[in-house]
């Protein structure tokens, strides 16, 4: 029997994911810059960082009932060429078609985000923890991507849609993997399971969801100009952010490998306080630089562990039958409240000044603890 990691599928997962959040992160490295050619203020640009999160909610109905008309693969490649045109549009230096080419690129990886849980739950289903997990490190791998290959494509390119170029060329790249999908199909639901849920909690995966996402996306969009204002050099910014994405790869992983205790509060509750001990040393800026980089490297641990229960609970508390359907409705109303995230921070950072953003990242932290305690608490569907 092959491994996960030997089948063509598993591959087409892997490069794809790369390009399903390195288009969004593109955006925060060059906030100031952003704000400065388009003339926003930061109450807009947060409206731009969220449309994103909002976007992959709102989508998130519409492709189910695509797949199932038109198949995985024509989906799959609709989608990347969304992706590509979307970010191609960002190019273009009239405000009115960059927030254009940011909602087509977050309609289509909306797309993407739906069809990645569908396809290990039914194609590799006796690996899907350590795949979701290695899915989950991918996500921040390509955020890692995205927010370092801002400042290196504009060292060779200097024009500021440069970044948003170069990731619409990567979407076109990953077509290659069209083949993988042919004749995939989803299984059939199950007697009395037609239009249902599968017995998922919903609304609690939901929230696991929702907070993850905003904090996933508060922080990427917010940290440079956090410590810019906190008066850290401005090439320090970057490099902090950097940290928290790349270490969310290692967090990802470990949690794709570990196995859950019997007590899901002996899992979930260090991990909340160990988070809000790190945002409590981030948010300072204590110990200048250095603590503010540590503190960095420590969140990004911890919250790619986060994101990765997150997306592992989806698949583990839902059957096979109902994994297309439970995964659309989770990703609407999980992503479309994290898309509220940026918008919220915006908003208080333009009235009340940065010193709020700890504030209002340990909130999302105490929340998501509280969704993943509830969720934990209904069996696995494994099948």
């Amino acid at each position: 029997m092959k491994s996960y990691w030997q089948t063509g599928l598993f591959w087409l997962i892997f490069a794809t994911t790369l390009v399903m959040r390195a288009p969004i992160n593109a955006v925060g490295p060059m906030a100031g810059d952003i704000c400065d050619a388009y003339g926003m203020s930061w109450s807009v640009f947060g409206v731009l960082a969220g449309i994103p999160m909002a976007t992959f909610g709102i989508c998130s109905l519409l492709a189910p009932p695509l797949v199932k008309r038109f198949g995985a693969a024509l989906v799959f490649a609709g989608t990347l060429l969304g992706v590509a045109a979307g970010s191609g549009l960002r190019a273009v230096p009239e405000t009115a078609v960059l927030f254009g080419g940011t909602v087509l690129m977050s309609m289509s990886i909306a797309g993407l985000n739906i069809l990645m849980p569908t396809l290990v739950k039914t194609g590799l289903a006796s690996h899907q923890r350590q795949v979701m997990g290695i899915y989950s490190a991918l996500i921040g791998v390509s955020g890692v991507l995205g927010a370092a290959s801002s400042g290196l494509v504009r060292a060779v390119l200097p024009p500021l849609g440069a970044p948003f170029l170069f990731w619409s060329a990567a979407a076109l790249l990953c077509l290659a993997f069209f083949p993988v999908l042919k004749g995939f199909r989803l299984p059939e639901s199950g007697a009395g399971q037609s239009g249902g849920t599968g017995g998922s909690p919903v609304l609690l995966l939901i929230g696991m969801m929702a907070f993850q996402a905003s904090l996933t996306t508060t922080f990427a969009s917010f940290t440079t100009a956090y410590f810019a204002d906190a008066g850290l050099p401005a090439e320090d910014g970057p490099v902090i952010l950097n940290l928290f994405l790349g270490c969310m790869v290692f967090g990802s992983l470990i949690a794709g490998y570990l196995k859950e205790p019997s007590r899901a509060v002996l899992l979930y509750g260090p991990v909340g306080l160990v988070y809000l001990a790190a945002i409590a040393v981030w948010g300072t800026v204590t110990g200048g630089y250095a603590g503010a980089a540590a503190a960095s490297a420590l969140l990004g641990t911890l919250h790619g562990a986060v994101m990765a229960f997150a997306f592992i609970a989806v698949i583990r508390k839902t059957p096979s039958t109902a994994i297309l359907k439970v995964s659309g409705i989770v990703q609407f109303g999980g992503y479309f409240l994290a898309g509220l995230g940026p918008w919220i921070a915006g908003m208080l950072v333009q009235h009340a000044g940065f010193a709020v953003l700890p504030w209002l990242l340990a909130a999302f932290v105490v929340c998501w603890v509280l969704f993943a305690l509830l969720t934990s608490r209904y069996p696995d569907r494994d099948k």
